[in-house]
């Protein structure tokens, strides 16, 4: 094995959990103070909107089958989990998202990540556009199953 392969262990330090980033130029970089909201409520009120669009179009789809809507209420149920237990543990922890900033100020203002500054409204496609493609998909296979159900 050549040596050039192997990296000297006496040069390098080890990281420091709290500060290092390996996408930093000099692999260190400031962690973001704990008091910083990381979304804001727009963000968290557009998310759960694209759900219940979702939840909306498998009721109305499977309405009629009585287990069916029961599958869908389980995943409903799951899903309100999945919401609500970040939002209990943030209530529990006293840390509130940031109500103060306006939603055009939180689109245009840089955000620090894990690897590299971002816009909010990058952030917030990042966060909603799956789910919103997801969404749209999932509507139009239940309007092709109410088209071809006859009703």
């Amino acid at each position: 094995m050549s040596e050039t392969l192997i990296r000297p262990q006496h040069k390098t330090k080890p990281p420091d959990s709290q500060s290092f980033s390996p996408s930093a130029p000099d692999g260190e970089s400031k962690a973001a103070p704990a008091e910083e909201p990381l979304v804001h409520p727009g963000v968290v009120k557009s998310y759960i909107a694209i759900h219940a669009v979702a939840f909306a179009a498998l009721f109305l789809t499977f309405s009629v089958d009585g287990e069916a809507l029961f599958m869908v209420a389980i995943s409903a149920f799951y899903f309100l989990m999945y919401v609500g237990t970040p939002y209990a543990m943030a209530r529990v922890g006293k840390k509130r998202l940031d109500t103060k900033s306006s939603w055009s100020k939180f689109l245009e203002e840089p955000h620090d990540t894990f690897t590299g500054a971002i816009s909010g409204r990058e952030a917030w496609i990042q966060i909603c556009l799956i789910p919103a493609c997801v969404m749209s998909a999932l509507t139009l296979f239940c309007v092709m199953i109410i088209f071809v159900r006859g009703g």
